[in-house]
């Protein structure tokens, strides 16, 4: 009973924190890359992810959270990330760092999969549909 609450507490803290690190990469992204949109659409989106984030806490309890923090995390990283070159590994960070946070949204090898299907989709929506980037990364 006790690991459950703490592992539970550590996830929360874990979540936080990356979720931290995702806005400040997002702003270094900004500062370090020319941009396509207009600095306000970047900085409405700064401004909505915590918000939507917090209000995914209070949401009931159910089995779609995990899901929505990925669409969250995924929806901020292709606004900024958007037709800029994710060969640079400051640009292709923030993908990492969801790898590295996959224990948090797929308990399931169901959302596993999905997990997988998300990211990629992410990754050739902002490559602009590209096959250079994403043929070394999805076999052909």
């Amino acid at each position: 009973m006790i690991t459950k609450k703490l592992d539970s507490s550590l996830r929360k803290i874990n979540s936080i924190l990356i979720r931290l690190f995702f806005i400040i990469l997002m702003i270094f992204i900004y500062n370090y890359n020319i941009n396509l949109f207009h600095t306000k659409v970047y900085l409405f989106t700064l401004i909505a992810y915590p918000i939507l984030m917090v209000a995914n806490l209070y949401l009931p309890n159910n089995k779609y959270k995990g899901i929505s923090r990925l669409i969250l995390d995924l929806s901020l990283i292709t606004v900024f990330l958007y037709g800029k070159d994710l060969n640079s590994l400051l640009n292709f960070f923030p993908f990492l760092i969801l790898i590295f946070n996959t224990i948090n949204h797929s308990n399931t090898n169901n959302r596993f999969f999905l997990f997988i299907f998300l990211v990629h989709s992410s990754i050739i929506f902002i490559d602009q549909f590209s096959i250079t980037l994403t043929h070394h990364l999805v076999p052909v």
